[in-house]
């Protein structure tokens, strides 16, 4: 919040930064992922799986921005640090990709450091 702060005027909408951020994330993923990647791909399949979860971190990011402009640092750091369990419920519940218990103790201690 500190760096935004300092770097975007206020005027700047949160829907842009958004924009802005989504991108740029799938300008550095498409540049590092190697050509022969892309042979069998199709964009209906990439929909497909990709497209829920894209959908809810692109929510999540709008609602990011919109609390960091409401809150005070603290809060807004320990809210942030809810995003592994936010993606670990949406995939389970978009997508019924349930935890292993391996992973279920990892987000449990991923709260608890938070």
């Amino acid at each position: 919040p500190a760096v935004t702060k300092a770097c975007v005027r206020q005027a700047v909408t949160g829907f842009s930064l958004v924009i802005a951020e989504l991108i740029l994330s799938m300008a550095l993923a498409v540049a590092m992922v190697p050509s022969d990647a892309f042979v069998d791909w199709t964009f209906l399949d990439s929909a497909r799986l990709a497209g829920p979860p894209a959908a809810v971190y692109a929510l999540r990011s709008l609602l990011k921005q919109s609390a960091y402009r409401q809150c005070d640092g603290v809060t807004f750091n320990i809210v942030n640090q809810t995003k592994v369990v936010f993606c670990a419920v949406s995939a389970w519940v978009l997508l019924g990709e349930g935890q292993t218990m391996q992973q279920c103790a990892a987000l449990f201690c991923a709260i608890m450091a938070g």
